[in-house]
C-alpha cells in the first residue's frame, strides 16, 4: 500500500524536486491503490528517497550532458554552427531550458511540463527514444512500434527534438 496520491502530496513533491507535474502524472497517480512493480514512490517524502530522485534526475542531466558528442543535430534548430564549442554551447543551453526529467522506474522517464499527455521516453546516456506515447499507456505496457509517426506524439521541448 502507498500513501494516497492527493492535491498535497503533488503540492509537496513540485516543492521539494522544484517540478511542475505533468497533468497526466497526477490523474494516473491519484488512481492507483499501489505503485507498479519497481516504480519509484514520489509520496514517500523520507530523505533517503528523496535524495535518490534527486539524484536520478541530476544523474539523467549529466549523463547525456556527457556524452553530449553523440547527439545529433535537429534541423529544427537552424543551421548548425561551424565548431564543436558552438555547438555544444548550443545544445547545453537547450538542455538547461529543457523541463526537468522525472525518473518512473528503470531507466524511462518523463518530462516535468503540465501536458495532458505524458509520453515516456527511454533513456540510457545520451541515447533517448520515446518508448511509449503516454504514461497510461506505459503502465498498460504499450510501447512505441516502428508505425508509430513520431510526429503524432505529445511533443516536448528539447526532449522530443533529440529522441526522434
Amino acid at each position: 500500500m502507498i500513501s494516497k496520491f492527493t492535491d498535497e502530496v503533488f503540492e509537496k513533491i513540485e516543492e521539494i524536486y522544484g517540478i511542475v507535474l505533468p497533468l497526466e502524472f497526477k490523474r494516473l497517480y491519484r488512481d492507483l491503490e499501489q505503485l507498479p512493480n519497481g516504480w519509484y514512490n514520489w509520496a514517500d517524502f523520507s530523505r533517503e528517497n528523496t535524495d535518490y530522485l534527486k539524484k536520478q534526475m541530476e544523474d539523467v542531466m549529466g549523463e547525456i550532458a556527457d556524452e553530449i558528442d553523440e547527439l545529433e543535430w535537429n534541423d529544427n534548430w537552424g543551421e548548425c554552427p561551424n565548431t564543436i564549442h558552438e555547438v555544444h554551447h548550443f545544445i547545453k543551453s537547450k538542455m538547461k531550458s529543457a523541463p526537468a526529467l522525472m525518473p518512473i522506474v528503470s531507466h524511462r522517464y518523463i518530462a516535468c511540463e503540465p501536458t495532458s499527455v505524458s509520453p515516456v521516453f527511454s533513456i540510457v546516456g545520451s541515447e533517448m527514444i520515446y518508448y511509449s506515447a503516454s504514461l497510461k499507456d506505459f503502465l498498460k505496457g504499450k510501447t512505441i512500434t516502428q508505425e508509430t509517426a513520431l510526429t503524432d506524439l505529445t511533443q516536448i521541448s528539447f526532449w522530443s527534438e533529440i529522441a526522434q
